[in-house]
């Protein structure tokens, strides 16, 4: 209503543009806007809200069902041929998606996840589905990489769909505003409603060491002690053990890691 006050009031006379409306029996060039104009304009905002909220109505009620809506699957999973708001494994993926999960709980962490499926030559879940036929892009992504990333693989470990719960409701967008994210206790999360592809032991364990947030230690080597529980006085940092041999008249030992004294210690 505001914008098109504006623009028939003010933009369109100041640069003499003539204004036909057919339906509504308007031509600014033989007569003047009729007077009930501005009140058409409020009505047709009003309809514009209201076909807005049953859709919204609506998508939610599928939503809260368990029902998929959206235009493409997670990656590990694919619309069943049956029913579209339907998930079933996809095979290929669902095998990278649980070796991810296990290399985690065994203690790789995400960025060398990332660079070893980049060395195996394994296509990342954008390029996948774009080898697939789907029309899937990534706005975040740039065009010219086709590689796993730590982002990509931090969000498969916290996607809720690997054990077979639908989350949707993330992120809402009502007529003429920005889309937002909502607050995850507003989330729309229907468990058991497809096949898993992981063990609830194995979403638990990775779960756990998500939420520790302790760096995890190289291949081979076992962590510390107190690995997720230490946190820097100053940055507040979770801290991890390093061994480097002393320098002779470095400067003081703090948490950014310039020097380190010799033995075992606790820094981020």
């Amino acid at each position: 209503y505001l914008d098109t006050g504006k623009y028939l009031e003010r933009y369109f006379p100041n640069r003499g543009i003539r204004f036909i409306a057919v339906s509504d029996a308007i031509d600014s060039l033989k007569s003047a806007y009729d007077i009930l104009l501005p009140i058409k304009n409020i009505f047709n905002e009003q309809y514009a809200r209201d076909i807005s909220k049953k859709v919204h109505a609506s998508i939610e009620t599928k939503q809260r069902a368990g029902d998929f809506i959206g235009a493409f699957c997670a990656y590990g999973y694919r619309k069943s041929p049956t029913c579209k708001n339907r998930l079933i494994p996809d095979p290929c993926a669902a095998v990278i998606v649980r070796r991810i999960f296990t290399l985690y709980t065994d203690g790789m962490g995400k960025q060398t996840i990332a660079r070893l499926l980049n060395d195996e030559g394994i296509p990342c879940p954008s390029e996948y589905k774009r080898q697939h036929g789907q029309l899937y892009r990534n706005g975040r992504r740039l065009d010219s990489t086709v590689y796993w990333t730590y982002s990509t693989v931090n969000k498969i470990l916290h996607n809720q769909v690997y054990i077979g719960n639908t989350v949707q409701g993330i992120k809402t967008q009502q007529l003429k505003s920005r889309q937002r994210t909502r607050n995850r206790e507003e989330w729309i999360i229907v468990p058991h409603t497809h096949e898993p592809i992981l063990e609830q032991a194995l979403w638990e364990k990775a779960q756990t060491l998500l939420g520790r947030s302790a760096p995890h230690p190289s291949p081979g080597t076992s962590p510390g002690l107190f690995a997720g529980f230490l946190t820097c006085g100053d940055c507040g940092r979770s801290m991890a053990k390093k061994n480097r041999p002393s320098v002779p008249g470095a400067p003081p030992d703090s948490c950014s890691g310039t020097y380190t004294p010799p033995g075992p210690r606790y820094c981020s």
